[in-house]
């Protein structure tokens, strides 16, 4: 979120998140691999706010990468970045699929939002 500084200049902030917050499990698969998501928001019917990603080989250079993105996209989303500003900067196979885990969780994300992907 965008608010003003007492001097006049724009800053973001981070959303607050609180310490008991539900979501929504889910499992897809991407390459071949299966994938298990947890996509949350900080009250019901909000958009999220934050994502957790593990593959089914836990602890996998698979599974620490999509950890790792997820944080990184949460912290995004908690700052403010649209979810489709983040769907459409992730990497795209020639015919217009996620080429990456985390790119198929924001597409699915995206069409649980309306807005396609």
């Amino acid at each position: 979120m965008a608010h003003r500084c007492w001097c006049g200049r724009l800053f973001l902030s981070r959303i607050e998140l609180p310490q008991r917050r539900g979501g929504t499990n889910f499992e897809f698969t991407h390459s071949g691999m299966r994938f298990v998501a947890s996509v949350r928001a900080t009250r019901v019917g909000e958009k999220v706010t934050e994502i957790f990603l593990n593959s089914e080989k836990i602890d996998s250079f698979a599974d620490l990468l999509s950890r790792d993105a997820a944080c990184a996209i949460s912290i995004a989303l908690q700052y403010g970045v649209p979810l489709s500003a983040l769907a459409h900067s992730m990497g795209r196979n020639a015919d217009g699929t996620a080429c990456s885990p985390i790119g198929e969780l924001l597409d699915i994300m995206m069409r649980e939002e309306g807005n396609g992907a």
